[in-house]
């Protein structure tokens, strides 16, 4: 696999895009009182790691990106 390909990156960008399109949906739709920033970052990680399973190559490489992104977020939180 290479890491570099152009297809591969755009599936990915598309991929990220989409989930993080549909966490922001989740987490308006969510009650307020139940956390719904928690929820609808669970819903993206479902969604990108339910196709990374089905053996999406593209959903791996955007899988690892959100969960960095979620470890980031976690550590500004924390910090600040």
């Amino acid at each position: 696999m290479d890491w570099f390909d152009t297809r591969l990156i755009g599936e990915a960008t598309l991929i990220l895009i989409g989930a993080i399109v549909f966490g922001y949906a989740v987490g308006r739709l969510w009650p307020k009182r139940l956390h719904p920033e928690f929820f609808g970052t669970l819903a993206a990680l479902a969604v990108v790691g339910a196709l990374a399973w089905w053996g999406s190559s593209a959903a791996g490489l955007a899988l690892a990106v959100l969960i960095l992104i979620v470890v980031a977020f976690a550590i500004a939180a924390v910090a600040l």
